[in-house]
C-alpha cells in the first residue's frame, strides 16, 4: 500500500512538472514568435532562417524533456508494461467531461449563397478536466455529388475547408482545460440542393484504440435552389423557318397548345402534352429538315446560361454535367429558350432536361425533366412526289441530302430508283454513295444505277457506287453498275467484330470490277445476288473478317475469293451457305487463292477431292496427285498423248465430260484407276495394276410429276443423281429402283446398263372403290438367282417375326454370298445349319439375294500369309468377299498386325453397308478428308463409340481386344450380359465386362486361354475379322 501511495504521489508530481514545462515552452515561444507553434508546419515558411534554427533547437530540448518525463512514471508504475487507460473501455459515446459545442448556422440556405456569420465555439466548464492532447473532428453528410464548403482560418490567416480536412487543430492535438472558451468563425456555401449535416466532435488524441469523445455539436442546413420552375414558365414555342421567322402556314396556329401539370417537380419526369394540327415539313433554325415543334421555358431573372439535353428516353438524358450536354446563353430580358423535337421522326427525342445557371456558373435551379407527349400532333404528309429518299416521314429531294441529315440509328429509305454519277471531284477508290456510321440504307426494292456520267478517270475504273461506315447497313437494294464503275459495294477499313457493316438482300450487277469488295473491314452479308460483275461476286482481302449467311445466288464463275485467307493473320472468312464449298485454286489465273464455289467446274478442269483443290488444267492435277487421291475431270479437258494416271491415283471422268487424249486417237497410260462416267476420246492402256471402270447414264422419265425415285446398288446403297433424273451406273452391274407418289401404286424394277439408256416409269392410280384393308405384315422376296434356289418361309411376316431362308445350290455349285436388305440397309443373317439361315423381320419389305459359285472355281485367297488351315481363313475370305478389307497389299493380309481404332470402325462400317451418317463431327482429331471420317460419324450415330474423350476419337491409337468386343456388342444392339465369365483378367466392374460376357455367350471369342481374355492386348487384323465373322454371320 505504501508503494502504491508513493507511485501515486510521484505520478501527480510528474503531471504537475510536465504541465509546467509545456506552459513554460508555450510562454517562451509565444514571447519569441507569438502563436507560431500552433501551425509550425505551414507557417515556418514565414520565419527567417535564423528564427527557424532557434525554433527547432528549443523544440528539440522541450521534446526530449517531455519524453523523459513521459517514460519515467510509466515504467515505474507499470513495471515496464504498457500503461492502461484507467477510464475503462473505449467508446464513441460522449463522456461527461465538462466540454460542449455551440454551433451557429442558418437552418436554410440557397445553392451558391455564401454565409459568413457561422461559427463553432468550444467551451469548458469550471470543473472540466484537463486534456493535454485533444483535437476537433468534423463529419459532414451531403447530397450525392455535392462539394460543401465549411471554411475556417488559422492564426496565420490560412483558409481550410473543414468538410475536406475533417479536422481542426494540429495532428498531435492541443490542450483543453477548465473555463476553456474558443470560437472559430465559419463561412458556409453549398453547390447542390438537399440536407447537409455537420457534426463537430472534441476527441482525445491516442496512439492506440478509439479516442474518447469529450463533446459533440451538430448543425442541420436545408439547401434549396434560388428559383423553381412553375407551369406559367412553360409555353408553346413559335415554329420558325430556317431564318428564325414565324411561318404560320406550317400549322394551324389555333390548334397549337401545350398542357403543363400544375406542379412541376425537379428530378422527376414531368409529362407535357403538345397538340398541333397538320404540322408541315420544314427546316428548323439550324437548317435541319423535319416536322419541328416543341415548348418554351422562360429563364429565371438572374439566369445567364442554361444546360440542356435531348434523348429518346429518360435513361438517355444522362447528367447535365457530362460533356455531351448542350449549353445556351440567356438573359433576364428574353422569353427563355425553345426546345424543338422532330415529331415526324421514327424515334423522336421527346425527353429533355434543363437547368439554369448565374454568371458565376452556379446553378440557380434544379434539373427539370420533361417528356413531350406528341400523340396530339398530326403530321401533314410531304407533298414532294419527286423526292428520292426519306427518314421516317421526313422526305428529301435527293438521296445525298437524306444521308447527310441521317444520324446513327436512322433509316434512310429510297422512294424511287436513283441514278448516280462520279462527275464530282471524288478521290480514287471512294464511293459515290456513302452510308454513315450506324445508319441503315433501305432500298425498299428500288435501285441505284450508274448513269452515263459515270466515267473512268486516268484510264481506270475510279469510283465504286456504294460505300458504308462502321455499323451501317445496306438492305433491300439493287445496284446496277457499268463497265466504268469500280465495285458495286466497296467497304474499306470499316467495321469491327462488335460493330460490322451489314449487307442484306442486295443485288449487284454489271460492275466493272467486283460486286462487293471487303478490304481491311468487318462485314456480315446474307441474301446476296450477283450477276455479270467483271471480276466476280465477292472479294475479301487484307485481313478482313467476312461472314456470308443464308442462301445466296452468285452468278459469276468466280464467286467468293481471297488472296490472303490461307495466310497467317490473313482474312477470316465464314460461309454458312451450304451450296458453297471452300477450295484452293491452282493455276496461272487461280494463283493459289481461296475460293468458295457452288460448282468447281466454274473455276477449272479438274478437282482433287482429297486436297479440295481446283486446277485450271487436268494435266496439272494428275501431276500433283499423290497415292490414294482422287482427281475429277469436271469439264471437257485434254491430255497429251502418253500422259499417265499414276499408281494408286484415281481419275474420275465426271458425267457429261469429254476427255480427249492427244488428237483424239492418243493413248493414256493407266497405272491407277479410271472411272469413266463420261466420254474418253482416245485409248486407255492399263498397266500392270491399272483398272478401268466404265459407267453409263440412266435417264429416268417419271410420271406423274413430283414422283419420287430411289436407286440402289447391289449392296443396297443409295445412288444419288448427278442431275435431276440422271444416274451414272456401273457397266454390267445390277441396280434396283423404286418409284412412288401419293395416291399411286408403287413401281419397282431393276436395270443393268451396257450403254446410255432412258427408262420410262409411269405409275398407276390406286383404286378408289371397294373396301379397304390394312395389313401389319410385309413381304420377303428372293431376287432372281442362277445355279441354285432360295426358299423363304413365311413369305410375309410382321415386324419382329423370325424368317427362315433355305438355300439349295445346284450340283457342282456352292453358296458364295447371301444377303438380306430392307430400307437400304443389310440385315443380320444367322446360320442355322443345313443350308438354313434366319433373320428377324424389320418394319419394311425385305429382298434376299443369293449368288452361287462352282465348287471347282478355285476360291483360294490371293494372300500368301493366310494359310488354308488358319483359324481365321474363312473370316478373312468373308471380309474380302464383302469388301470389308482388301488386305494390306495385293498379296498380303498381315494377320498379326495390330489394328487402329480408325481401321476397326471402318471394317464395321463397311460390314453395315457403308451407310451415310447424318450426325455432326464432335471430335477435334477427326479430319473430314480422312478415309475413316464417315465410318467414325456412323459409329457415333449408332452408339458404337463415344470416343476416347468428349472431343477426341484417337483414330491412330491401337485398338484393344476389350474395345473390339465392346464395339461389336454395341453394334449388335444386344444387352450386355451380366453373368459370370471364365476370365480372371476381366473385372466385373470393367466397362467391357458385359461385352466380354456377351462375346463368350455368342461364341464370338473363347479368350486367349481358358482363363484369360487379355483385354488390354492389341487386337490383330486376324482376330478382328474373326470376331466380326462370328458375330455377324455365324
Amino acid at each position: 500500500m505504501i508503494l502504491v501511495s508513493l507511485i501515486s504521489q510521484f505520478t501527480k508530481t510528474y503531471t504537475f512538472l510536465k504541465g509546467a514545462v509545456v506552459v513554460l515552452a508555450e510562454a517562451i515561444l509565444i514571447k519569441q514568435w507569438g502563436a507560431v507553434l500552433y501551425d509550425f508546419t505551414n507557417h515556418g515558411d514565414s520565419l527567417t532562417k535564423e528564427e527557424n534554427t532557434m525554433r527547432k533547437r528549443i523544440l528539440s530540448v522541450l521534446l526530449a524533456l517531455c519524453m523523459v518525463l513521459t517514460m519515467a512514471p510509466a515504467a515505474f508504475a507499470a513495471g515496464g508494461e504498457d500503461a492502461v487507460d484507467s477510464s475503462g473501455e473505449n467508446s464513441s459515446a460522449v463522456q461527461e467531461s465538462g466540454y460542449s459545442f455551440v454551433i451557429t448556422a442558418p437552418e436554410k440556405m440557397t445553392v451558391g449563397e455564401e454565409f459568413t456569420e457561422a461559427s463553432a465555439t468550444l467551451k469548458g466548464a469550471e470543473d472540466a478536466e484537463t486534456y493535454e492532447h485533444a483535437v476537433i473532428k468534423i463529419e459532414v453528410t451531403a447530397p450525392e455529388g455535392a462539394k460543401p464548403q465549411i471554411l475556417a482560418k488559422d492564426t496565420m490567416e490560412n483558409t481550410y475547408n473543414l468538410a475536406e480536412t475533417k479536422q481542426w487543430g494540429p495532428a498531435e492535438g492541443f490542450k483543453v482545460e477548465a473555463n476553456y472558451n474558443a470560437e472559430t468563425p465559419l463561412t458556409l456555401s453549398f453547390d447542390k440542393a438537399g440536407i447537409y449535416t455537420a457534426t463537430f466532435r472534441l476527441e482525445t488524441v491516442v496512439s492506440e484504440g478509439e479516442p474518447a469523445v469529450l463533446a459533440e455539436g451538430t448543425a442541420n442546413i436545408e439547401v434549396s435552389y434560388e428559383y423553381a420552375l412553375a407551369a406559367k414558365d412553360i409555353a408553346v414555342a413559335p415554329i420558325a423557318d430556317q431564318s428564325g421567322n414565324d411561318v404560320g402556314e406550317l400549322y394551324d396556329a389555333d390548334s397549337y397548345k401545350v398542357t403543363v401539370p400544375e406542379n412541376i417537380t425537379a428530378d422527376i419526369v414531368n409529362e407535357i402534352a403538345i397538340a398541333i394540327t397538320n404540322l408541315k415539313q420544314h427546316t428548323n433554325a439550324e437548317g435541319t429538315l423535319g416536322y419541328w415543334c416543341g415548348l418554351s421555358v422562360i429563364a429565371p431573372e438572374k439566369a445567364t446560361k442554361m444546360k440542356y439535353a435531348f434523348a429518346a428516353n429518360e435513361a438517355g438524358l444522362g447528367t447535365l454535367s457530362e460533356a455531351s450536354a448542350l449549353e445556351a446563353s440567356v438573359d433576364g430580358s428574353n422569353d427563355g429558350i425553345a426546345f424543338y423535337v422532330n415529331a415526324g421522326a421514327d424515334n423522336p427525342k421527346t425527353y429533355c432536361a434543363v437547368q439554369f445557371f448565374n454568371d458565376s456558373e452556379t446553378a440557380i435551379t434544379d434539373v427539370f425533366k420533361f417528356h413531350m407527349d406528341l400523340s396530339g400532333v398530326t403530321i401533314a404528309e410531304a407533298e414532294n412526289e419527286d423526292a428520292e429518299a426519306s427518314i421516317g416521314k421526313v422526305v428529301y429531294d435527293t438521296l445525298s441530302e437524306a444521308l447527310k441529315a441521317a444520324k446513327s440509328g436512322d433509316t434512310v429509305t429510297l422512294r424511287k430508283d436513283v441514278t448516280v454519277t462520279n462527275e464530282n471531284d471524288l478521290g480514287y477508290g471512294t464511293s459515290v454513295v456513302n452510308v454513315p456510321a450506324g445508319v441503315t440504307l433501305d432500298g425498299a426494292e428500288n435501285s441505284i444505277i450508274a448513269g452515263e456520267g459515270f466515267v473512268q478517270k486516268e484510264d481506270k475504273n475510279y469510283n465504286s457506287i456504294v460505300g458504308a461506315e462502321a455499323g451501317a447497313a445496306i438492305k433491300n437494294l439493287s445496284i446496277i453498275g457499268s463497265a466504268n464503275t469500280k465495285h458495286g459495294i466497296n467497304i474499306f477499313e470499316e467495321g469491327t467484330v462488335d460493330n460490322p457493316v451489314v449487307i442484306e438482300n442486295v443485288t449487284i450487277k454489271d460492275c466493272g470490277n467486283a460486286g462487293i469488295t471487303v478490304n481491311k473491314s468487318v462485314v456480315k452479308a446474307s441474301g446476296i445476288t450477283t450477276e455479270n460483275n467483271a471480276w466476280g461476286s465477292i472479294n475479301v482481302d487484307k485481313g478482313s473478317t467476312f461472314t456470308l449467311d443464308g442462301t445466296n445466288s452468285l452468278g459469276e464463275n468466280v464467286q467468293v475469293w481471297s488472296d490472303d485467307a490461307n495466310k497467317v493473320s490473313g482474312s477470316n472468312i465464314t460461309v454458312n451457305d451450304e451450296n458453297l464449298t471452300k477450295v484452293t485454286g491452282v493455276g496461272e489465273n487461280l494463283q493459289g487463292f481461296i475460293y468458295y464455289t457452288d460448282d468447281v467446274s466454274k473455276l477449272g478442269e479438274a478437282y482433287n477431292e482429297d486436297t479440295e483443290t481446283v486446277y485450271e488444267s487436268l494435266a496439272a492435277a494428275l501431276d500433283a496427285a499423290q497415292a490414294n487421291e482422287t482427281v475429277h475431270a469436271v469439264k471437257d479437258a485434254a491430255l497429251a498423248d502418253n500422259d499417265e494416271v499414276a499408281a494408286d491415283v484415281t481419275l474420275v471422268v465426271d458425267p457429261d465430260v469429254k476427255l480427249t487424249i492427244g488428237d483424239g486417237s492418243g493413248t493414256l497410260t493407266n497405272n491407277g484407276t479410271i472411272e469413266n462416267h463420261g466420254t474418253i476420246s482416245g485409248t486407255v492402256e492399263n498397266g500392270e495394276n491399272g483398272k478401268e471402270e466404265t459407267y453409263f447414264t440412266a435417264t429416268f422419265t417419271i410420271k406423274p410429276d413430283g414422283a419420287i425415285i430411289e436407286v440402289t446398288d447391289e449392296e443396297g446403297n443409295t445412288v444419288s443423281p448427278f442431275e435431276e433424273g440422271k444416274y451414272s451406273l456401273k457397266k454390267d452391274a445390277e441396280y434396283s429402283y423404286t418409284v412412288s407418289a401419293t395416291g399411286y401404286n408403287k413401281k419397282s424394277g431393276k436395270v443393268t446398263l451396257t450403254e446410255n439408256e432412258t427408262i420410262d416409269v409411269t405409275l398407276s392410280r390406286k383404286s378408289s372403290g371397294g373396301s379397304s384393308s390394312s395389313s401389319s405384315t410385309n413381304t420377303i422376296t428372293a431376287a432372281n438367282t442362277n445355279n441354285g434356289s432360295v426358299r423363304i418361309s413365311p413369305s410375309r411376316a410382321a415386324e419382329g417375326a423370325t424368317v427362315t431362308v433355305t438355300v439349295t445350290p445346284d450340283n457342282g455349285y456352292e453358296l458364295d454370298r447371301l444377303t438380306a436388305s430392307a430400307n437400304g440397309s443389310n440385315i443380320r443373317l444367322t446360320d442355322a445349319g443345313d443350308g438354313k439361315y434366319t433373320f428377324t423381320m424389320p418394319s419394311g419389305n425385305v429382298t434376299v439375294t443369293a449368288t452361287f459359285t462352282q465348287t471347282n472355281a478355285g476360291s483360294e485367297l490371293p494372300f500368301t500369309d493366310v494359310a488354308r488351315n488358319a483359324y481365321y481363313y474363312d473370316s478373312v475370305k468373308w471380309a474380302v468377299d464383302n469388301n470389308i478389307t482388301n488386305g494390306s497389299s495385293a498379296t498380303a493380309f498381315s494377320p498379326e498386325t495390330a489394328c487402329t481404332r480408325a481401321q476397326m470402325v471402318t471394317f464395321l462400317w463397311r460390314a453395315a453397308g457403308s451407310p451415310k451418317a447424318s450426325t455432326s463431327n464432335p471430335f477435334t482429331d477427326l479430319d473430314a478428308s480422312a478415309y475413316y471420317y464417315e465410318a467414325v460419324l456412323w459409329a457415333v450415330e449408332k452408339g458404337v463409340t463415344t470416343g476416347t474423350t468428349e472431343t477426341t476419337f484417337s483414330p491412330d491409337a491401337v485398338v484393344s481386344r476389350a474395345q473390339v468386343v465392346t464395339f461389336l456388342n454395341r453394334y449388335d444392339g444386344s444387352t450386355a450380359s451380366e453373368g459370370s465369365n471364365p476370365f480372371t483378367d476381366v473385372s466385373s466392374d470393367a466397362y467391357y465386362a458385359g461385352a466380354v460376357n456377351w462375346a463368350v455367350a455368342n461364341n464370338v471369342t473363347t479368350g486367349t486361354t481358358a482363363t484369360t481374355f487379355s483385354p488390354d492386348d492389341d487386337c490383330t487384323r486376324a482376330q478382328i475379322v474373326t470376331f466380326m465373322y462370328r458375330a455377324l454371320v455365324d
